[in-house]
């Protein structure tokens, strides 16, 4: 279950790239990195419904046999608000953190300082809004 962010919040900006909401003082999105105010047009490859991009990866992931946890999309979860909808055991003791979001999904604040502190702690955290760019993070992890 996600969550939704109708309105900007006062002091905050919303990223182009991965729409996740940064404070106003910050000059790049602390999820993405990407500049504020850069124009970046998200792909045209981006699911409509994340719920396919879900099952896409978890099919690609149970062929792999890579172990990996993920948020169940149809009831409310008890873990932590901002928890990854994927967490993947890769090889070589490398683990992936994945947030999917559908072309128009908005990345909640809590969303955003998940990913931001997993960065910071040295982790691979990604929000992909389609199966080309998850494939892509899993290139920079391994």
């Amino acid at each position: 279950m996600s969550i939704r962010v109708e309105q900007l919040p006062a002091g905050m900006w919303e990223c182009q790239s991965c729409l996740s909401y940064n404070h106003s003082s910050l000059s790049s999105c602390r999820c993405c990195g990407h500049s504020k105010g850069d124009p970046t047009i998200h792909s045209s490859t981006a699911c409509d419904e994340e719920s396919e991009l879900h099952e896409d990866i978890e099919k690609f992931l149970s062929g792999q046999g890579w172990p990996f946890f993920h948020q169940r999309m149809d009831k409310p979860h008890t873990d932590k608000l901002g928890t990854p909808d994927f967490i993947i055991a890769m090889p070589k003791g490398r683990v992936l953190f994945v947030e999917c979001k559908s072309k128009t999904g908005k990345v909640s604040i809590e969303q955003a300082a998940m990913a931001a502190a997993l960065k910071k702690h040295g982790h691979w955290c990604y929000i992909v809004r389609s199966f080309d760019e998850f494939k892509s993070a899993m290139k920079g992890a391994l």
